[in-house]
């Protein structure tokens, strides 16, 4: 799935250039990945289904995605964040967020929210301008990844479950 990542930007950056005016456009790749690009001013978004169920989205340079369904309710989402990317497979999913909040807020608020919601915490690691917070609940797993930005941070969490 991640190799038609590539040809879907180049797609996107096609589509954008020529002004087709269509809102929404979906194509099938010969592997059988479904690539759907929906135009929405600034807010576009990208979203490509595999054939197991296997879904990433991205969203344009202002839009903003929804969790993705099932999305554990025990994993705290951050306050002033916007979701703008998200994977998920059988056993995982993955969800990338925008905030105007320093790394160390964002490290703060996962190690304190994370530990009230039942999680343990298993690792953390931070310096300046990045942060680790790894958890685990039962036989899952969760690692928030924080990162400065220019204006901000961009955290991405990640929950991954060893049931069959």
């Amino acid at each position: 799935m991640w190799r038609t990542i590539g040809y879907v930007a180049a797609a996107m950056c096609l589509l954008a250039c020529c002004g087709c005016g269509r809102k929404s456009h979906t194509i099938v790749t010969p592997e059988g990945e479904k690539v759907t690009i929906t135009e929405q001013g600034s807010k576009g978004q990208l979203t490509v289904e595999g054939p197991q169920g296997e879904k990433v989205q991205f969203a344009g340079d202002k839009g903003s995605l929804k969790l993705p369904e099932g999305f554990p309710t025990d994993v705290p989402v951050y306050p002033k964040s916007r979701v703008v990317a998200t994977a998920t497979e059988k056993q995982a999913v993955t969800v990338s967020l925008e905030t105007s909040d320093t790394v160390d807020e964002v490290a703060k608020f996962y190690a304190d929210k994370l530990k009230a919601a039942g999680w343990q915490i298993a690792t953390t690691f931070n310096t300046e301008e990045n942060s680790v917070v790894s958890a685990t609940k039962q036989k899952r797993t969760c690692t928030v990844a924080a990162g400065k930005r220019d204006k901000g941070t961009m955290l991405t969490l990640m929950v991954s479950s060893d049931k069959d």
